[in-house]
């Protein structure tokens, strides 16, 4: 590409009614999120709007801006309560215009696809069958809660009777027996008595006897 230079780029314009979600109201809050936006500044406009004034919402985003866009759909369901969700995944065509240099070289186009991210929080219920929906997170009710607490309390006594079993265990063993059911082996040495040669110094009391006049 050394012949050519960059030139324009034709994109292909994302707006409200490019969303592929059916079936969407006329009174929604349609957030284009772009790669330079701000996540406070999107979520701040977005709470002063939703729900107050509108009941749905649409996040969209494409290239940079998708993982802006999951970020702050996630922040508004954990702040809004039982919102339904629909996602949809597309791409955005982009034609990129490389203009030659050198005479006699035509014009290159080159076609890019770019992921697009389309996230729809609804406070009405939506269409199950419809493919990327998602319910809302239901709570845990109080009998489910007791049973819970129970199940961890009943596993973390188990656990808590499975240390103690071990600790008596190896308090009654011997170091050696304990290395051994951990694998490992005592390097620990006896000493041994070397044996008495002739050609070398005799002990302290053969020579205190041979010095002892009669």
């Amino acid at each position: 590409m050394e012949n050519y230079r960059k030139g324009k780029n034709v994109e292909e314009e994302l707006d409200q009614t490019s969303i592929p979600i059916p079936k969407l109201p006329a009174n929604l809050l349609w957030m284009h999120v772009k790669g330079g936006s701000k996540i406070n500044n999107l979520l701040t406009y977005a709470f002063q709007k939703f729900p107050n004034e509108h009941r749905h919402v649409v996040w969209s985003g494409s290239g940079s801006a998708t993982a802006k866009v999951i970020s702050c759909a996630e922040i508004m369901k954990r702040k809004v309560k039982n919102l339904y969700q629909i996602t949809k995944i597309c791409y955005r065509r982009i034609e990129e215009y490389w203009e030659p240099k050198v005479e006699g070289l035509d014009q290159i186009v080159v076609n890019r696809n770019i992921p697009t991210i389309h996230i729809y929080l609804s406070l009405d219920p939506l269409d199950e069958n419809e493919p990327g929906f998602q319910a809302p997170i239901k709570k845990l009710t109080n009998a489910s809660k007791r049973q819970k607490q129970a199940s961890n309390k009943h596993k973390r006594q188990n656990q808590q009777g499975h240390s103690s079993s071990s600790y008596n265990t190896d308090r009654d063993r011997t170091p050696t027996e304990q290395f051994a059911a951990m694998g490992v082996k005592d390097n620990k040495r006896k000493k041994q008595q070397k044996p008495y040669e002739g050609s070398k110094q005799r002990p302290k009391e053969d020579r205190l006897v041979d010095t002892k006049t009669e």
